[in-house]
């Protein structure tokens, strides 16, 4: 990732285009995301919590994410754009459900019922989660001279869980356009679809690929 930031850097300073075409952007986007992830099939001990068999699909509420990004245009001349991208949103666990058993002392629950976040917490299973991307964007705008500009992108990254042993790669596709309101300033809306390798939390649970799917705005700024 840092190989990657220190390319972008110099692109930024020393791409192609004439100054006169090209423009630095900084974005602060804030949007709804929806995410459902699935542990893979595990038996074990969890905290004091003896797991059979089980499959947990987690329903969290859909969170706000909060962003930042920052990056120029105009590569050689060309609609792309590209940048450094900050997002973040933190997920509460609304109830589980999916297949198996837990069981602490004489409590047992089935998994093929609805489990609350209340009752998980009680037995010490606490999934409430922070989830932070970061990394590097790179998009192709359409009709760049008119007011209205759809685009499409592309993002590369990682995600960093704040419940998970490690951060895990993270591969994203947007499509939005922007309205300029001046030459300076415009507003946007993106629909972000980012697909992130299974984690592992800190007690031990191994989740399936995930994917996590975000539609925000953006206030977005340019110097030229």
């Amino acid at each position: 990732m840092r190989k990657i930031a220190l390319v972008l850097a110099s692109c930024l300073l020393t791409g192609g285009a004439s100054a006169a075409e090209r423009y630095l952007f900084t974005e602060l986007s804030a949007g709804r995301s929806h995410v459902r992830p699935e542990t893979e099939a595990t038996s074990g001990v969890f905290n004091g919590v003896a797991v059979s068999n089980a499959r947990l699909k987690l329903k969290y509420d859909d969170p706000t994410a909060y962003g930042f990004e920052i990056g120029g245009s105009d590569f050689a001349g060309t609609p792309l754009r590209a940048g450094l991208f900050f997002v973040t949103a933190k997920a509460n666990l609304r109830e589980a459900s999916g297949s198996g058993t837990l069981t602490q002392g004489s409590r047992v629950w089935n998994l093929q019922e609805t489990v609350s976040a209340a009752e998980l917490r009680s037995v010490g299973l606490d999934f409430d989660n922070r989830v932070n991307l970061y990394g590097v964007t790179a998009y192709y705008d359409f009709n760049r001279d008119a007011s209205v500009k759809p685009f499409v992108g592309v993002a590369l990254g990682q995600a960093d869980f704040e419940n998970a042993r490690d951060r895990k790669f993270a591969a994203g596709l947007h499509v939005g356009l922007n309205l300029d309101l001046s030459k300076n300033t415009y507003l946007g809306i993106r629909l972000s679809t980012y697909r992130v390798n299974g984690p592992t939390d800190k007690i031990g649970l191994r989740y399936e690929d995930l994917t996590l799917t975000n539609v925000g705005v953006q206030l977005g700024f340019r110097s030229f």
